[in-house]
């Protein structure tokens, strides 16, 4: 068994005083307030001294880090960043996949499929679908060559064996014949992220009818909120049954702009995400995004032609930009990057939370909001 005492929790919801946290194996025992009485034998105990400890950070929208790219399509790379993630704070994560040829994605899978089937990479919640279904108008940084209309045949021919891991698909609505394949994946619980789109507000309300509960980078691979148009933009902000994300790495949006989401949807429908790159965690330099060549300055990641391609950006600094840049309480701060994106994919009964029976995901933090030890399945890393 492990203790964690005189804590300050975060326990997914509220902060908690003086907080003590039985670890027994895997999962948290018990949660309780106070002095401990008595000590259990061959039990380690860490002390934090009033320190912060929050659920474990949960990326649901990430492409690579440390030189490895979810599209290399090998377990070297998957278990590479599974692990640079779970080190940084990042306790559960959905790697994206990005628009490449149908066999590409599906090898890439595959992969990953194998990677949580061994359970070297604990930290895997499943697989992201970003593309082929989406907009050229909007294609951002992903390859137009390759982009599909959205069905459900053209979906199956590419998740094929992987089809239990697939936990959320971004697509374009307004390519989604009378929202076909959004109810098709509803109706298996995946969920339906609406991205890289050029949708009118009516679409996507009708999209949302359908099954889409979920905003993509909201603002960025988009149409421009408009006053007579408020396109997906204006309807994510304003549908209360969707949750937006967005990547607070104070490139992809401004910070008054972070700010106005945040007012606009309330704390309990935002997430963060990172949209993080292979590039993350090195230098400057030329990189990839799976087939595409990026160039990371001091101007962020972008394509050739000056588009922005996703960040380079961990769960941690984003946390720490939204608190300390654009000025959100931590509290709201913490519940974006833990319970609801746990909310969102479904998994908010076990992932997300500091309490009894939930799975011993936990970061302890300085109160600068810097991690300084991860615990990963009742593992201290």
């Amino acid at each position: 068994m492990l203790i964690i005492k005189n804590a300050k929790v975060f326990n997914g919801e509220k902060m908690l005083d003086s907080m003590n946290i039985y670890i027994s194996g895997s999962k948290i025992n018990k949660l309780e307030k106070g002095e401990i009485s008595q000590i259990p034998l061959d039990c380690e105990v860490i002390d934090l001294n009033g320190k912060l400890v929050t659920p474990g950070f949960i990326d649901i929208h990430m492409h690579g880090a440390g030189g490895y790219d979810v599209m290399d399509a090998t377990e070297e790379s998957i278990e590479q960043i599974a692990s640079i993630l779970a080190m940084h704070g990042t306790t559960s994560f959905l790697p994206s996949t990005v628009t490449m040829p149908a066999e590409s994605i599906s090898r890439s899978i595959s992969v990953i499929d194998k990677c949580m089937r061994s359970k070297k990479s604990m930290n895997i919640l499943g697989v992201h679908l970003e593309g082929p279904f989406i907009n050229r108008r909007k294609k951002g940084a992903q390859n137009e060559e390759h982009i599909l209309a959205p069905s459900i045949s053209a979906y199956e021919s590419i998740v094929d064996e992987g089809k239990d891991i697939i936990k959320r698909v971004t697509l374009a609505p307004e390519l989604d014949k009378d929202n076909s394949l959004t109810k098709y994946l509803k109706d298996k619980g995946i969920c339906v992220s609406a991205g890289h789109t050029c949708a009118s507000i009516e679409q996507f309300t009708e999209s949302v009818k359908s099954g889409v509960r979920l905003c993509t980078h909201l603002f960025n691979g988009m149409d421009t909120l408009h006053h007579r148009d408020p396109g997906v933009v204006g309807g994510g902000l304003t549908n209360e049954g969707v949750y937006v994300e967005f990547i607070p790495d104070l490139l992809h949006l401004n910070k008054d702009i972070l700010k106005l989401i945040v007012l606009a949807k309330g704390e309990d429908k935002c997430i963060i995400v990172t949209d993080s790159l292979c590039a993350t965690c090195l230098k400057k330099g030329m990189y990839r995004l799976g087939d595409q060549h990026v160039i990371v300055t001091d101007n962020g990641a972008r394509l050739k032609n000056g588009a922005l391609a996703g960040s380079i950006i961990m769960m941690a600094e984003a946390v720490r930009n939204m608190i300390n840049e654009v000025g959100i309480d931590p509290v709201k701060v913490l519940k974006m990057a833990t319970l609801n994106p746990a909310k969102v994919l479904g998994v908010e009964n076990y992932l997300g939370r500091i309490a009894e029976g939930y799975d011993a995901d936990m970061n302890i933090l300085d109160w600068d909001f810097n991690v300084e030890r991860t615990i990963l399945k009742g593992r201290c890393l």
